[in-house]
């Protein structure tokens, strides 16, 4: 359906009765939990180039604002320049990579590297990891890139745009953080113990005499630096890293480097967790990634038991030629990634309690499982008890790790075939009826509402709970005012009252469509809290509009949804277009 959210009202109106209830937005501050959001040049840049190296992918085929604009800042860098980048990138492409992924060796590169203009690179490079060690040789032309083109004048010109997205982030990160601690019932572990570290400005040696000279010729103030660094806590971070140069819900996550920009800080692999984010990326994958923050250092606690299991994990995965290879090397990764994916599935089951079936959790499960994830029924099925109970996670881990029927485990596609059927017929049935809603999108854009409303009550007979079908019914009941409101014998009262009544069904169908939305239609919600709002804006209810334009807020700025608009309702009032405030 349109995108549009504005839904002209026609008559100015007394408040009315109540349309909705007051639900405060509960938040933490990412800071207190070590989780900092960056607009980090290197990103920007190491994107930059790539856009004009060849990397063209986006999802709907229309490129973001943010995007578009730099492409046209850039275009006049040297053809020459270009021409050596396209050539790199065509080169280094991976075919196990979707198209959307094809970056994510640079970005990894990228966070590797110093700030511009030198990009340093890590003095051990053999240590980092092969995808990014592959493109390592990208650097020069990075660097040429930053000296020859105009990116470096032109990155203060997306300073605001910037600023404002990453103050969004970090919104929606102390939302995701606020719903995942509650969930687990946890505090995350924010410092470790110090340890030996690599840091990198410095080369290590083999040579012990050449180790002695050097440590001879080093400062006072640095030896005391290092001394100080060997005694503190390390500091675990989950850093984000605004990505607007990316397609549309682009996310790369890591937690196999350092970052290159800290020089002053102890830390070793896996103490900083990375999310590289687009403009319009889901909040799902954000709150996996805190997920692995939290979770990750409780499952390495129990390192033991984990390698006691390496051989019936490693016989579940061996039919599962779509298991990622990290999950194939790695038994640690699959019990931290099937935990994280189950409890993020159950965050979401649990927030969705009217409209996530049991089908769609066995079709959600059904895929993590196939990657590698073999161990995500088990947890997910687990963690239900845990709701139920409130204990801490800590407590959750380590029996049910002591808990695992590898014969159940070895079964669950077989048992979720018939439920994972189910959930695939009701899929193809809402993308058939897809071509149904675009032409009543069109229809209602036309404003020919009485032919829009028979085809849609069509639709609903046969599925009641289309969410789409009912959120196109809430839109032109919203739209078409009634006959008494068009009738000029009409009073003024009766008109105000027709219309409160056409108002108070729009809401009720517009909680309808809220109520049967999929995890993958909550644009829908979204743009129907946003509706919602004004209306209650326009009847002069603000504190209940409020609360809607937060519950959009919440969802995230997802593809298709209404979060600009969310925002900008938040902060003032709703006004038909002739109105005046």
């Amino acid at each position: 359906l349109s995108n549009a959210v504005a839904a002209p009202l026609p008559y100015i109106s007394r408040p009315a009765a109540s349309f909705a209830t007051q639900e405060v937005q509960q938040a933490l501050y990412p800071k207190d939990f070590n989780v900092f959001t960056f607009s980090d040049d290197r990103i920007l840049i190491t994107m930059a180039a790539l856009n004009l190296a060849g990397y063209d992918y986006e999802s709907d085929g229309k490129f973001s604002a943010l995007r578009a604009q730099m492409r046209e800042d850039l275009k006049t860098t040297d053809p020459a320049l270009v021409a050596k980048m396209q050539s790199f990138y065509r080169s280094h492409r991976s075919s196990a990579r979707e198209e959307i992924a094809q970056v994510s060796p640079y970005i990894g590169l990228a966070l590797c590297l110093g700030n511009a203009p030198a990009f340093e690179t890590p003095p051990l490079v053999e240590k980092l990891p092969l995808d990014v060690r592959d493109v390592i040789d990208f650097v020069p032309l990075l660097r040429e890139f930053y000296g020859r083109s105009a990116i470096k004048e032109l990155l203060p010109k997306y300073k605001t745009s910037l600023e404002n997205l990453r103050l969004e982030y970090e919104r929606a990160a102390g939302v995701v953080l606020y719903e995942t601690i509650s969930y687990l019932h946890t505090q995350p572990i924010l410092f470790l113990p110090p340890a030996p570290i690599f840091s990198p400005d410095e080369e290590m040696s083999t040579d012990k005499q050449k180790q002695k000279e050097e440590e001879n010729r080093e400062s006072k103030e640095n030896r005391e630096k290092k001394a100080a660094q060997l005694t503190q806590p390390r500091m675990r971070r989950l850093l984000i890293f605004l990505n607007p140069f990316a397609p549309a819900g682009s996310i790369i996550q890591r937690n196999d480097v350092l970052n290159g920009t800290d020089t002053s800080v102890q830390r070793r692999l896996g103490d900083d967790y990375f999310i590289v984010a687009s403009e319009q990326s889901l909040r799902e994958y954000v709150r996996y990634g805190f997920l692995r923050f939290v979770l990750d250092p409780i499952v390495g606690k129990r390192t033991v038991e984990i390698a006691n299991l390496r051989e019936k994990i490693a016989s579940l995965l061996e039919n599962l030629p779509q298991a990622k290879e990290k999950a194939k090397r790695n038994v640690y990764e699959v019990v931290g990634d099937s935990l994280a994916r189950a409890a993020s599935l159950r965050i979401i089951a649990v927030a969705n309690r009217s409209s996530f079936t049991e089908d769609e959790a066995a079709y959600l499960l059904s895929q993590y499982y196939e990657q590698g994830a073999v161990l995500v029924f088990h947890f997910y099925n687990g963690l239900q008890g845990l709701e139920r109970v409130g204990i801490d996670v800590k407590e959750f881990v380590e029996p049910y790790l002591n808990n695992i029927d590898f014969a159940r485990e070895a079964k669950r596609l077989e048992e979720t075939k018939e439920a994972r059927l189910r959930f695939e017929k009701k899929r193809l049935e809402q993308r058939q009826a897809v071509k149904s809603i675009v032409d009543l999108d069109d229809l209602i854009k036309r404003r020919q509402y009485d032919q829009a409303r028979q085809t849609i009550e069509q639709m609903l007979q046969q599925q009641p709970n289309n969410a789409r079908a009912l959120f196109a019914l809430a839109q032109i009941n919203n739209n078409q005012p009634s006959k008494v409101e068009l009738d000029e014998d009409s009073t003024e009262e009766e008109k105000i009252s027709a219309q409160e009544e056409r108002l108070s069904r729009s809401v009720k169908l517009y909680r309808e469509a809220i109520a049967a939305v999929t995890v993958e239609e909550q644009w829908i919600a979204s743009q129907c809290h946003v509706l919602i709002g004004r209306i209650l804006d326009f009847v002069e209810q603000r504190q209940a509009a409020i609360s809607e334009y937060e519950k959009a807020i919440k969802i995230g700025d997802i593809p298709k949804g209404a979060y600009k608009e969310a925002l900008e309702g938040k902060q003032r009032p709703y006004t038909p277009s002739g109105q005046k405030q």
